[in-house]
């Protein structure tokens, strides 16, 4: 089944990237003068992205189908986009 499902090792594999990746965002967006709109806005996207890699984990434990990997794959920045945009709502 190697055509349209990717090892969960592969996830293990970018969890380093995923990390820096959000920390960095976590410590660009804490330096803005913006009140801690933008810090807040990027907190709420790295929860949101951490929550989906563990629904994806615990609902397919070994194999991750091409949907199952979207998360991973795309990183922080869909959940950024959606938060920023929702954030006139909420805040």
């Amino acid at each position: 089944m190697q055509s349209r499902n990717m090892e969960f090792n592969h996830v293990r594999a970018h969890f380093l990237v995923i990390t820096s990746t959000q920390l960095a965002c976590l410590v660009l967006s804490s330096l803005l003068l913006d009140g801690g709109r933008g810090f807040r806005i990027c907190v709420a996207a790295v929860a949101a992205h951490w929550l989906a890699i563990a629904f994806v984990a615990a609902r397919s434990r070994n194999d991750l189908t091409v949907v199952d990997s979207l998360p991973v794959r795309w990183g922080i920045f869909p959940f950024l986009i959606c938060a920023t945009l929702m954030a006139n709502v909420v805040w």
